[in-house]
């Protein structure tokens, strides 16, 4: 962004003046950053990624030092030349490769502002001009780092939707070679229950989202799996059931390895779906909520479309069988309080079943709720 700088600068009316009023406004405000820092970090330390981000103090002191430093004497002594502008840009670019939320880092520098202006006005209290002069400077200060911030927020944003979008094209093109009758019908169904089961959880709708977008990828480990196995009738062998088992694996594999939040889900979806409440499964043999959330959710949705599903292999099940092996199944493959919210939001699950529903399958649900 070469010239972002400047058409802030010129935008904000940040002029030779306001510059030399905050040149010396560092040693105001240098004996009082300590406590602002507390305030900014004490916010930022509300979101659990930041938590994550900064549980090492060391890291935390670090970054302490940098954001005073950048602060005090970049930003509060008005240096936007071009090492301000690369140092800005780099923190922004940390920030959003962490998974710091800009909104959450926006109401955090609002604190700063705030804390600084209780200086500026305790500092001038008997110079109201004064008082003006430094509040003006410092306001556009903080718009202008803030602007550029966000600004990087943005781009990286972009950049990285450009990136998962054709990385995920390539996936899907190798996943395209394979196909299976049926499969996408699953995929939408599977996603659907998969979000309102989250909800139903008490999830936040925005990682329910996550989830509904995640989900289907792990299904893209067809793409790994020879046809001949996949659509030939009947049982498998034993060397073939070996590699179905294998399916966990190849599921992370086959999403591209990305900093994209729904590609890291799909990737632990994969490997955790196949995974049982009471450490039978595979390909770990993770127990409980060692599992990760979203792995168990999965597994709950994908078993029960699956068994009500024709395939190759299998006949589907009437809703009653599948019924009865869920609930005898709970506290065995399933987490057991996830497997409650899910049979009591089933009118809801067979809801999202019927408008995905091949026409044999929705005959089938209608019987099962009817009108």
């Amino acid at each position: 962004m070469p010239s972002s700088l400047t058409r802030w600068t010129d935008f904000l009316a940040i002029d030779a003046e306001v510059v030399r009023t905050l040149g010396t406004f560092p040693e105001i405000i240098e004996p009082h950053m300590d406590a602002i820092l507390d305030r900014f970090y004490e916010r930022i330390l509300t979101e659990d990624t930041a938590v994550r981000l900064f549980q090492d103090s060391a890291t935390l002191t670090l970054v302490r030092r940098a954001q005073r430093r950048h602060w005090v004497e970049r930003v509060f002594a008005g240096r936007f030349d071009a090492e301000y502008r690369r140092v800005s840009r780099a923190m922004g670019q940390s920030h959003f490769r962490a998974g710091v939320d800009a909104m959450l880092f926006t109401a955090a520098y609002c604190l700063v502002l705030n804390e600084v202006a209780g200086v500026i006005i305790s500092t001038f209290r008997n110079d109201p001009a004064q008082q003006q002069r430094y509040l003006s400077a410092v306001n556009l200060a903080v718009f202008l780092d803030l602007g550029l911030a966000t600004s990087v927020y943005y781009e990286d944003y972009l950049a990285d939707v450009e990136d998962w979008s054709r990385d995920l094209d390539h996936t899907l093109a190798r996943a395209e070679e394979y196909g299976e009758q049926g499969a996408g019908l699953h995929l939408a169904r599977m996603s659907g229950m998969c979000r309102a089961l989250a909800i139903a959880a008490g999830q936040e709708p925005a990682w329910a989202d996550l989830l509904l977008a995640a989900s289907p990828l792990y299904d893209l480990i067809k793409s790994s799996i020879p046809e001949s196995i996949l659509l030939r009738p009947g049982s498998l062998d034993a060397s073939e059931h070996a590699l179905m088992r294998k399916r966990p694996q190849l599921g992370a594999d086959t999403p591209p390895s990305h900093r994209s939040a729904v590609i890291r889900m799909a990737r632990r979806v994969g490997l955790s779906h196949h995974e049982r409440w009471d450490g039978n499964g595979y390909p770990t043999g993770l127990r409980g909520e060692e599992i990760p959330l979203e792995g168990r959710i999965v597994a709950i949705c994908h078993t029960y479309d699956a068994l009500l599903s024709e395939h190759p292999h299998q006949k589907a099940w009437t809703w009653e069988r599948t019924v009865r092996f869920m609930r005898e199944n709970s506290g065995v493959m399933f987490d057991p309080r996830l497997m409650d919210v899910f049979l009591a939001i089933l009118p809801e699950i067979e809801g999202i079943r019927t408008s995905y529903a091949d026409v044999d399958e929705a005959a089938s649900i209608d019987r099962a709720f009817p009108a």
